[in-house]
């Protein structure tokens, strides 16, 4: 038997528990790292180190994120889609 505790979520139903989009959600959290599910649409940023694109979703799209638990969710950018303290599922 390992020791290593395991969580079995349906990401589904995760989706389904908020309408916002720009609006993330934390649904678990590990070594620091939080997982992240948020529906977004439009236009919107990807930020990987020392690179940074804006990507399209022309219909509504939901992304889960894994990222330090400090990383806001508009990366260094502050503006009406920065939220500091996402909200728990």
């Amino acid at each position: 038997m390992s020791d290593v505790a395991s969580v079995v979520m349906n990401l589904a139903a995760k989706f389904e528990q908020f309408s916002e989009r720009w609006s993330p959600r934390v649904v678990g959290e590990l070594n620091g790292q939080q997982v992240k599910l948020a529906k977004l649409e439009g236009e919107f940023y990807i930020v990987a180190r020392g690179v940074e694109h804006r990507p399209v979703a022309t219909a509504e799209a939901h992304v889960l994120m894994m990222e330090p638990a400090t990383t806001l969710n508009t990366g260094n950018l502050r503006n009406e889609r920065t939220v500091d303290s996402p909200a728990r599922l």
